[in-house]
């Protein structure tokens, strides 16, 4: 909770909220576009963008969305645990 008073997460109720409240990094309808894709792709069980199965996908459909600012050589994931851990990020 301190993140998000800090202002660190961003945290909305809806995803077009959420897409203005991160305004400039994604316009609002390319956030909900992304996320429909996403769940689309848990619905069948497989992503075929990252390789990962349904044991890894979670539709994000229940509010409240969150948003943070990810930099490059953060501590960052790139996908789901095996991904991470193989080192095939």
């Amino acid at each position: 909770m301190k993140e998000i008073e800090k202002g660190w997460i961003k945290t909305a109720g809806t995803l077009e909220e959420l897409g203005h409240l991160i305004g400039g990094k994604m316009d609002p309808a390319s956030l909900k576009e992304t996320v429909n894709k996403y769940n689309s792709y848990c619905e069948r069980g497989y992503d075929p963008e990252f390789s990962r199965t349904g044991q890894s996908l979670e539709a994000l459909v229940t509010p409240p969305f969150y948003a943070c600012t990810l930099y490059p050589g953060g501590i960052n994931t790139c996908g789901d645990p095996g991904v991470t851990l193989t080192g095939r990020c």
